[in-house]
């Protein structure tokens, strides 16, 4: 991708054509004025007819009511009934026109929106003219559903816009006419993308819209008016009803400019985010991974708050709404599937176990005890305490307040802890307390497993040995009767049962200080090695001790003891909920609460008497959440105006923007306060400081399920590779909170050499947290890579800088990025190496030829010693017999030889061949003393073709003591072919008996003992071949380890000669398929294509491409010998025959030596092999290469990304996709820029309008 010049447009001149004509249609609701191409008049008349119609209905009823012919009633029913006819017949004349229209195929073109608008009309009611003014509608269904609706929204739309209505309701007679006429242009809007034609939305959320949902979302905005107005006129006269009925009067003829803008959210999007919200921020849950979970939750929550409300006991609600809020807080799902998995096992009766993802923790018992023993306690807390407090306000001397005073010690502490986690305290300043030296994994795993060990005894210690005075304690309960407790807790038994879980939360507090205070020692004492373990068993105590405390609070509030309402059954059912679901947020709403009422004491005030403390609690989440996301929306702006700026190559186009946005800052404000009450992502239009308020949408921003889709590529397999020892990293960061706040929709950038993990949490619970991984693209395009390096920069200077400074303030503050915390993650580091030097080193290569046939040797032995028949042919071996073979002696020649065995050889290869050997050389006769030993003729068999019918009978003739084995019918495959007429004569076969009797059992498969190569050409190949090193791999094998002799078979087999001459026949022919037979030296360029797989031709190739398996074999060797021939000329020779051994034994179990891509590449990456090496050439430097991965534990860095960068950056890259078409690879919005990572943000959007190679599934983390 190249960068982008200063002339590039916003959008191309065809776009911008296209945008033109889609933006009016859009605004109108379908009709379309702009075609491009000139069109007949009645189409123009066609349209402004069929949108004034629901008016001219609507305006006859209203004309009749106001000359007081009819009700108002009787109005929205005539003006309805006559849109409802109107409606139908519109749909069947659109339905009677496609059926009538023939099918007729076009050409394709390469102008496809072109095609799509071009059409020849005929006449004013031609069929090719309906079908233009109204497409219809795909499914009969909704040829009626939407019918009966655009009939329903015109008699209310009528009955909404009656200006009686409107003057008694604002009291102004112009105001009204100015509502009427507007108003019905609106609903002319809505009417005509219902039933006419449906205009593209600027708010896209699906890229396919299957089911018709589009044309329903503007009449559903209408009827949510309506309903509002329907309301305050059947009920009593509420004032904050009829104030909000005005200012949605005055809100409705502004709907149009919602729609155009895209401000208000389709219907699916409406749905899931209103169901998220509700969920959220009204019944104390979080956003879901997944659609259906999202559904499920929601519905059970609010049973949960229902159900509460018809409880008559109040121990009974409170009890309920602690069991309930601990269990919906927990991830039920997965516990479920495991309970499940366990009763179908017990079902089936196996043993066998479903092996769960690497990346995934099983649930254990101990972690279902840990689950039903908090549970236990916090009944047995909320019981207790609900029972036997007090009827008291909160006050400076309750037990509420004094219990809220210990929340305020665990939210100071809580959070000192968490902030100094992190490289950058609130991103701005460096922490002192973060170890600089965090490049080496072995330096930064010692100091925290070393202090980690010493922070959990000595917590243990604290807590065990230390005790509370007597004199104290009793001064310490003296005290708190001083101030005033209430009556029953003057009762010894009651005292002792409140105050017990008082003091402990009070003595935990103490000790919290305590250990905070020793952390600052530790890191004066120690260099700050000891402060990481403390951290860690800190964090862990406060996830089981804040729950508890808040619970107590809870329980102690006056508002539970009487008859509750609905409001108190919402409010402390999201309250108990929230104390699980999410602990810190929960922590500080409480402390906010409490606080508050302490300053604020008055009854008088509207915050004491007319709420709850269940609705005070509802409230200071909502605000909290708003001013957190109006916060970053502002960081978000002021960075995008920034980046606007600083980027010279736009800065003449720029400036007018960035000085209309400091002019209008105010109203840019009021955009970002708007975005952030509806919680909805701040969208700059092509990322440049044009903002306007995108439509609410779920926290995952995408339609589709998560991890379903990615584009996979040959790098993908490296980020599966890393994933489950990533997810493993995180839950230790996430438990200990060196990531910060996990809130749903946070996202978390991480960086190790080429590789960019993207990380975006889904869900959030008690103890555990869903996220997902993404892995971006690793090839180095110039965008990628220029804000790949401003990451590079980011984390460099956070985490390998050296501060002369105390608290040093983060250079790339106004970045997207904050770096966080590095995490320690198995996965593969890459390093490629050029090879110059070595692979072109003309001794290198001619030490090759010789170690390739002992790789040879080596691998064929070793693949012999392991085949799976060996040691079941071992077992039921007769030891008194000898085996008997049939091969061509090495030797000795045959006893005639073929022409063709000669004639069909290169001549290139076998130049050294004179005239006068063609056909071969004379019979030897002389046989030595061993040789005639091992061979004995037997007479008497006939030679048939190889592969005929009468081959298959030669296992029928009397052999004597040949066994019938298959290993001997190779016989026939080493010998040329006879003649048809001469099959009936006597040919003379020699049968080989090894002299060992466990020499078949690393015999070579007969199919590889074939001969395709001249005898005497093997002779001369023979005399390569490496018998000392032979031998010494025999000696070597382990496979005769149950024999009690095993190292005397071994040697007898080493000295078989038959059994060396299968290996001598197999070897060299496969060398002669890699090499041939001449002594060249190999070209570093024949060594590449070999090793690709890509063999000469030679006379044995197709002998050895016959054989996969041996194929495979030889081509293993000679990649071994490649990296064999590397290894040497790196670090140094080999010494002798074990080290050579040592070598290839260590290339068998810890290499894949391969191509990349290969299949079996994957598959050992998957495996996790520690090491990977390939071959490559790089044609552009003209060098050949080496790549090696090797699998170790290393750092990655981690930093969390501005939440609200990403969901702009994502809203605007749909509504340039999906709306404007903008799909130009070299548009503006997805070049690089180092402040807004404005191409990786692309990168990691789920496909279509993103492309990450790698997408996992919902990934559940356990916090533990």
């Amino acid at each position: 991708m190249r960068r982008m010049s200063p002339d590039v447009p916003l959008l191309n001149d065809y776009k911008q054509d296209f945008f033109l004509k889609r933006f009016p249609q859009t605004v109108l609701g379908g009709p379309r004025f702009k075609l491009g191409y000139c069109a007949p008049p009645y189409i123009y008349v066609n349209q402004i007819i069929l949108f004034l119609m629901p008016w001219v209905w609507g305006g006859l009823g209203t004309l009749l009511y106001q000359l007081g012919i009819l009700e108002d009633y009787y109005t929205a029913s005539l003006s309805g009934g006559l849109m409802l006819f109107a409606a139908f017949f519109i749909q069947f004349t659109s339905l009677y026109a496609r059926n009538k229209s023939m099918t007729v195929e076009r050409m394709l073109t390469t102008d496809i929106l072109a095609e799509e608008d071009e059409h020849d009309f005929t006449s004013c009611a031609g069929t090719e003219t309906i079908k233009f003014l109204i497409p219809g509608k795909k499914y009969v269904a909704n040829t009626v559903l939407h019918s009966f609706l655009a009939g329903l929204m015109c008699g209310l739309g009528t009955w909404y816009l009656l200006p009686k209505r409107i003057s008694l309701l604002y009291g102004s007679t112009g105001g009204a006419v100015l509502l009427f006429l507007f108003g019905w242009m609106t609903l002319c809007i809505g009417e005509y993308s219902l039933i006419v034609n449906t205009a593209a939305e600027t708010a896209t959320f699906q890229t396919q819209d299957t089911y018709e949902i589009t044309p329903l979302m503007r009449p559903l905005y209408i009827f949510f008016f309506v309903s509002v107005d329907l309301a305050h006129r059947f009920t009593v006269n509420i004032p904050a009803l009829e104030q909000m009925n005005q200012i949605l009067h005055i809100l409705f003829i502004f709907l149009p400019f919602l729609w155009a803008l895209g401000t208000l959210p389709p219907p699916d999007a409406l749905f899931l985010w209103a169901m998220e919200q509700v969920l959220e921020f009204g019944l104390g849950g979080s956003s879901m991974s997944t659609h259906l979970r999202l559904l499920i939750m929601f519905i059970i929550s609010a049973g949960t708050a229902v159900t509460s409300y018809f409880i008559p006991s109040t121990v009974g609600v409170v009890l309920f709404m602690t069991g309930l809020g601990f269990l919906l807080s927990l991830n039920l799902s997965d516990m479920g599937l495991v309970f499940k998995r366990s009763v179908t096992r017990h079902r089936v009766g196996t043993k066998s176990k479903a092996l769960p993802s690497r990346s995934e923790k099983p649930f254990t018992w101990k972690e279902y005890l840990f689950y039903i023993i908090v549970l236990v306690l916090a009944l047995i807390e909320t019981s207790l305490l609900h029972h036997f407090a007090g009827f008291s306000q909160i006050s400076k001397n309750s037990p509420q307040a004094i219990v809220g005073y210990v929340l305020v010690i665990l939210l100071i502490i809580l959070w000192i802890l968490r902030e100094i986690q992190s490289v950058c305290i609130f991103g701005i300043f460096r922490n002192p307390f973060y170890p600089k030296d965090v490049q080496t994994v072995t330096l930064f795993l010692e100091k925290q497993t070393r202090l980690v060990k010493i922070g959990v005894v000595r917590r243990i210690l604290l807590n065990l040995g230390r005790k509370i005075k007597s004199t104290n304690f009793v001064l310490y309960l003296g005290s708190i009767q001083k101030c005033g407790i209430p009556m029953f807790l003057q009762y010894t038994a009651y005292r002792h049962l409140f105050f017990s879980v008082l003091v402990c939360l009070l003595v935990f507090s103490v000790n919290c200080l305590n250990v905070l205070i020793k952390i600052i020692l530790a890191k004066i004492i120690y260099g700050r090695r000891g402060y990481f373990a403390l951290i860690k068993f800190v964090s862990f105590l406060f996830v089981v001790v804040s729950p508890f405390a808040m619970i107590a609070f809870l329980s102690l509030d006056s508002s539970l003891q009487g008859l509750h309402s609905l409001s108190v059954s919402i409010g402390f059912t999201r309250a108990f909920r929230m104390v699980w679901q999410n602990t810190e947020n929960a922590l500080l709403e409480t402390v906010i609460v409490s606080v508050v009422h302490l300053l604020v004491s008055s009854t008088d005030v509207w915050w004491n008497r007319s709420l709850d403390t269940g609705i005070r609690l509802l409230l200071v989440g909502i605000m909290r959440d708003r001013l957190i996301q109006f916060i970053s929306k502002l960081q978000f702006a002021v960075t995008v105006l920034l980046a606007s700026w600083t980027e010279k190559k736009r800065r003449k186009s720029t400036t007018t923007l960035c000085i209309l946005n400091i002019v209008f800052s105010p109203f840019v404000l009021v955009f970002i306060v708007f975005s952030a009450l509806l919680s909805s992502p701040l969208l700059p239009l092509f990322t440049l400081p044009l903002f306007l308020v995108g439509f609410p949408r779920p926290v995952q921003i995408w339609p589709g399920a998560v991890g379903t889709a990615a584009c996979v590529c040959a790098d993908t397999v490296y980020y599966h590779q890393m994933v489950p020892s990533l997810t493993t990293a995180l839950q230790a960061a996430m438990a200990t909170g060196s990531l910060g706040l996990l809130l749903p929709g946070s996202h978390y950038l991480g960086r190790f050499q080429d590789r960019l993990i993207w990380i975006m949490i889904l869900e959030c619970g008690y103890t555990y947290c869903c996220i997902n991984i993404k892995g971006l693209e690793l090839q180095e395009t110039s965008c990628h890579t220029a804000e790949a390096q401003r990451v590079d920069e980011v984390f460099q200077s956070a985490f390998e800088q050296e501060y002369s400074r105390i608290c040093s303030i983060n250079e790339h503050f106004g970045n997207v990025l904050t770096p966080c915390t590095v995490l320690p993650v198995k996965l593969y580091s890459d390093a490629r190496n050029v090879l110059s030097g070595i692979i072109d080193s003309h001794d290198n290569l001619k030490e090759f030829k010789g170690d390739l046939i002992k790789v040879l040797v080596w691998i064929l032995v070793q693949y012999c010693s392991r085949r799976p028949n060996v040691q079941d042919v071992h077992r039921t071996e007769n030891k008194g017999k000898a085996s008997l073979i049939i091969l061509p002696a090495l030797n000795a020649s045959p006893q005639s030889q073929s022409p063709e065995d000669t004639d069909s050889l290169n001549s290139e290869i076998l130049d050294d061949w004179s005239d006068d050997n063609v056909f071969g050389d004379e019979p030897t006769i002389q046989k030595g003393k061993e040789e005639k030993d091992q061979l004995k003729v037997v007479s008497g068999i006939n030679l048939p073709i190889p592969g005929s019918v009468e081959s298959q009978g030669l296992g029928d003739h009397s052999i004597g003591t040949v066994p019938d084995n298959s290993l001997y019918k190779s016989v026939i495959l080493g010998y040329p072919v006879v003649d048809k007429g001469k099959q009936k004569d006597v040919t003379y076969i020699p049968l080989v008996e090894f002299s060992c009797s466990h020499s078949h059992l690393l015999s070579l498969p007969e199919e590889w003992t074939s001969n395709c190569l001249p005898n005497s050409k093997m002779r001369e190949m023979s005399s390569l071949f490496p018998e000392e090193w032979y031998q010494f791999v025999l000696r070597q094998l382990e496979c005769f380890h149950t024999e009690e002799n095993a190292s005397n078979v071994l040697e007898e087999i080493a000295k078989d000669r038959v059994l060396k001459d299968f290996y001598v026949h197999a070897v060299m022919t496969c060398y002669f398929s890699l090499f041939g037979v001449d002594n060249m030296v190999p070209s570093p360029g024949h060594i590449l294509r070999v090793y690709s797989g890509v063999l000469p031709w030679s006379l044995a190739l197709d002998w050895l491409t016959e054989k996969p398996e041996l194929f495979q074999l030889a081509l293993k060797a000679f990649r071994y010998t490649l990296k064999l021939m590397i290894d040497k000329a790196s670090l140094g020779p080999i010494e002798d025959f074990k080290e050579l051994t040592n070598c290839l034994e260590e290339y068998e179990t810890d290499w894949y030596i391969g191509l990349v891509s290969d299949e079996k590449w994957k598959e050992a990456i998957l495996q996790e092999k520690p090491y990977l090496f390939s071959l490559g050439y790089d044609p552009n430097m003209g060098v050949y290469t080496g790549r090696v991965l090797t699998l170790q534990e290393l750092l990655i860095q981690v930093g969390k990304l501005n939440a609200e960068a990403v969901r702009g950056q994502w809203a605007n890259l749909s509504w340039e996709l999906l709306y404007a078409t903008n799909d130009d690879e070299e548009r503006y919005s997805i070049q690089a820029h180092p402040l807004l990572l404005r191409n990786l943000t692309v990168q990691a959007a789920d496909p279509p309008l993103g492309y990450p190679i790698y997408s996992s599934k919902p990934l559940h983390i356990h916090l533990y």
